[in-house]
């Protein structure tokens, strides 16, 4: 649950970094729409979220 709406929580990393950076996506379940998505890249950490 994200913000009370069910969502798909898929996490991800990349052959580039040697699977260091993770990235994280909160897909709404409904109308599969990016809600938020969240990279951390070991100390640098960075947060995107959808805003109406």
């Amino acid at each position: 649950m994200f913000k009370n709406i069910p969502v798909w929580i898929v996490k991800t990393a990349d052959g580039i970094t040697n699977h260091k950076v993770i990235t994280t996506f909160y897909i709404d379940l409904k109308t599969h729409q990016l809600l938020k998505q969240k990279m951390d890249m070991g100390p640098r950490k960075m947060l995107m979220e959808k805003v109406k």
